[in-house]
């Protein structure tokens, strides 16, 4: 099954602006998102190096393991990021694949044109199956679905819940589910209704796969779940830095 965001903002080509941005990206290391064609979900990565005047970027290698080797297979990226309520993103192709002792990048055209889209955003972290969340939800007929989480951000999840196909509950865009329980950590768990905003059911690994925005939410609630995601961004951050 393959997943694709389309985001509506302006299209900018102006250079002095496209070198701007992307230059504070990359001193800032902001976690970039990147969504490569017949992948799984979403990926991580960071911007290395911005070369307008040589034409190039490079990106550095994407985790979970999986979008490496889709990327390569596919050679396409379409690419996210988040910088003070600004998102940017464009679509590119891979130009060469990078190994320099081991760090593994990819060299992607310098952007002409990108997607500028000034909102109040919230910083997704993607997670790797092994450090998945469990989350349960609960239907209005109180029935239960377990499965577990693959990205969170303090404004939604994507979470993907193993079900037979005959036993996947119907859900569509804009429907309300009364609980959802995230657990955090052994010791805390987040607990808030979901607002469903994209369901469908993944027939090569028998899942059903749903991104969710919170809804009424308990403020301090919010701010503990807010701490959890910046900590989780900084310890994927180390790691890529570390690598």
């Amino acid at each position: 099954m393959s997943i694709d965001y389309q985001s509506k903002g302006e299209q900018l080509t102006d250079p002095q602006r496209i070198n701007a941005l992307l230059g504070r990206i990359r001193q800032t290391r902001v976690l970039l998102t990147v969504i490569v064609p017949g992948g799984s979900g979403r990926y991580n990565s960071l911007l290395v190096a911005a070369e307008p005047d040589k034409g190039y970027l490079l990106l550095d290698e994407l985790t979970p393991l999986d979008g490496h080797k889709q990327a390569v297979r596919q050679r396409k990226m379409r690419v996210y990021a988040s910088l003070q309520g600004v998102q940017i993103d464009f679509h590119t192709d891979i130009l060469e694949v990078v190994d320099e002792g081991g760090a593994i990048g990819y060299r992607v055209p310098y952007p002409t044109e990108i997607t500028y889209l000034q909102r109040r955003s919230s910083f997704r972290v993607v997670l790797p199956r092994v450090a998945a969340l469990p989350v349960i939800i609960e239907l209005e007929d109180e029935f239960q679905f377990k499965g577990y989480v693959v990205d969170i951000s303090a404004g939604g999840i994507r979470a993907r819940f193993p079900l037979d196909a005959n036993d996947v509950p119907y859900l569509r865009v804009g429907d309300r589910i009364p609980i959802g329980i995230i657990e955090l950590s052994r010791e805390s768990s987040f607990k808030s209704k979901l607002e469903v905003r994209f369901a469908a059911y993944d027939e090569d690994n028998h899942e059903l796969v749903l991104g969710c925005r919170y809804v009424d939410v308990d403020r301090q609630a919010l701010s503990g779940l807010e701490r959890f995601v910046m900590h989780l961004q900084r310890e994927q951050r180390k790691k890529m830095s570390a690598a």
